[in-house]
């Protein structure tokens, strides 16, 4: 039974081996690397057009960000220095 499988197993071996030469003509190295190299490079150049994309709607979100921010911290200022203009009456706390 151990030499079946061994038999089996070795057969498909020597098949694969001796297909080779007929794989290689028809992929041939230098294309399959060129193409390889292609593939990698337009993802790279990809990648790189998505992270400036991002950097840029980065930039305006914390523009806006600020803005927002800046536009609160005067409101909390009036508040502050002009209570009578937030309540409407003097004191109320409300």
């Amino acid at each position: 039974m151990f030499r079946f499988i061994l038999g089996v197993i070795m057969g498909a071996v020597a098949a694969s081996y001796l297909r080779l030469p007929e794989m290689a003509q028809r992929m041939p190295l230098g294309e399959t690397v060129s193409d390889l190299q292609r593939r990698a490079q337009a993802g790279l150049t990809e990648s790189r057009h998505i992270l400036d994309e991002t950097g840029d709607e980065l930039k305006v979100a914390a523009t806006a960000g600020m803005q927002s921010v800046g536009n609160k911290a005067l409101r909390l200022r009036r508040a502050i220095e002009h209570p009578e203009s937030v309540t409407g009456q003097p004191g109320s706390g409300a």
